[in-house]
């Protein structure tokens, strides 16, 4: 029996992007991926590549589990618009008068609204760290840190993306809603949309996340999934499942004839100011390309990497993969988006996905034995009120700083500094002694890579 010849070409198509994608994984360093693309009235596709399991050559399935991170963020949002569109939320209420228990650090507390939250436009900093080393202390513990952080800019002083700022819109939609966060990301969009292997815990052994590639070999990712921050990065899920989020709002709220969100709640969503080419709202990121107005997000964490590109009402993409800190999932998609429009998708892919191997930011260490350091007794126990505690001991291999259960040594660096790696194959952070008039160390001064000022860990103990 012959095929039509539209059966053919489009069956000749789908192999040509097979090995588009493939050798695009291969090339960016990728072990393992899961596709999922979404059109307007056509069935979704899938396509799985590489190895969600290296040690145990376990290929990917589109059934795999992956922590998606930040894509999380848009979710959120649209739990947020969700119960906008119902009138149990205003969006452009101060927050103390909606959750008088939430504490800023400064007096914009009076001010800032859950949409400034969501379009990351508080300007307020995060305390992510101790919760990456210590997963399971609580969100109001990390509530609780937040008025001694010091913002990253002036009140509606431009975009500045935190993660404080959705782990705070949690508590807000909470308290709104009389619901946990949890329960109501399950009753409004989980379950509805039929999303069973999606929740907020480990991927566990189905799913290996890694660091990036040293050669042709990948390092296993530590499991840290912190439970304060979920509200910003929480979310585990599967193609298949996120898929059939992507049709719900490229069908206009509606999954398999049934409306999971309401026209007011998506426009609520989408109301991103046409007149803007590109920014941030409600916890979905958006650009003009190619003349269409996407919607995107992208997200990264414990081994994971990933990304959606969305035009509501046409097309969706989503893409999983199990190496951290890379921006080809998001690359991949704008590549994908443009084959979609027409293009060859190859400058796209160049353009969003960064250079072929992004290396690990890892500390690199000078020569020259840190003599100084070496007699003004470093060690002891420091506090800062925003991001705890931790200690410096001394050890046959070097200084090593521990705070609960992450340890890690110190590198010297250079002029005074040191460098520690967060965790194998992630960001490095750089942390300076401080010392007092007598020459001793009174303290350190740690460098995250976020805020304009260092932050000083006062000594507690010798």
């Amino acid at each position: 029996m012959c095929l039509p010849a539209t059966a053919l070409a489009q069956d000749r198509q789908a192999r040509e992007e097979s090995v588009w994608l493939e050798n695009a994984r291969i090339r960016y360093g990728i072990p393992g991926m899961v596709i999922a693309v979404v059109r307007h009235n056509e069935p979704m596709r899938f396509t799985a590549s590489g190895y969600c399991d290296i040690e145990r050559a376990r290929r990917c399935e589109p059934s795999n589990p992956f922590a998606v991170g930040s894509i999380t963020k848009s979710l959120t949002g649209l739990l947020a618009a969700h119960l906008a569109a119902s009138g149990s939320l205003d969006l452009d209420r101060a927050l103390h008068l909606i959750d008088p228990t939430i504490r800023l650090p400064d007096d914009r507390a009076q001010s800032v609204t859950l949409r400034d939250l969501l379009d990351q436009r508080s300007g307020l900093g995060s305390v992510d760290w101790p919760f990456f080393w210590n997963p399971e202390l609580p969100q109001k513990e990390y509530l609780a840190r937040l008025p001694a952080v010091p913002p990253l800019r002036a009140f509606r002083g431009g975009f500045a993306y935190a993660n404080a700022n959705f782990v705070i819109a949690g508590k807000v939609i909470e308290s709104a809603s009389g619901s946990s966060w949890e329960s109501l990301m399950r009753k409004v969009l989980l379950r509805p949309l039929g999303m069973n292997d999606s929740g907020f815990n480990s991927p566990g052994e189905r799913t290996i996340g890694y660091g990036p590639p040293v050669g042709d070999s990948f390092t296993r990712f530590p499991d840290t999934y912190p439970v304060a921050l979920r509200p910003a990065g929480g979310l585990v899920t599967t193609a298949r499942d996120f898929a059939r989020l992507m049709a719900m709002l490229v069908h206009g709220g509606k999954h398999e004839g049934r409306t999971i969100l309401s026209k007011q709640a998506l426009s609520i969503a989408f109301a991103a100011d046409s007149a803007r080419h590109g920014g941030y709202a409600l916890g979905f990121g958006f650009t003009q390309f190619r003349g269409q107005r996407v919607y995107h997000h992208s997200g990264s964490i414990a081994g994971f990497s990933s990304a959606y590109l969305l035009l509501p009402g046409k097309w969706a993409a989503v893409i999983l993969t199990n190496r951290t800190g890379t921006n080809f999932p998001e690359g991949l998609g704008f590549a994908m988006l443009d084959r979609h429009l027409g293009g060859q998708g190859d400058d796209a892919l160049a353009s969003f996905g960064g250079p072929v191997q992004q290396e690990s930011s890892t500390c690199e260490p000078e020569k020259r034995t840190p003599e100084t350091v070496q007699r003004s007794d470093p060690v002891g126990v420091f506090h800062h009120p925003a991001w705890g505690t931790f200690s410096v001991s001394a050890t046959p291999g070097g200084l090593r700083i521990q705070s609960g259960g992450f340890s890690a040594l110190l590198t010297w660096e250079k002029a005074g500094i040191y460098c520690f790696d967060a965790a194998p194959g992630w960001e490095s952070l750089r942390i300076a002694p401080a010392f007092d008039a007598a020459g001793r160390v009174h303290g350190w001064d740690l460098n995250d890579g976020t805020h304009p000022t260092l932050q000083r860990f006062t000594r507690v103990t010798n």
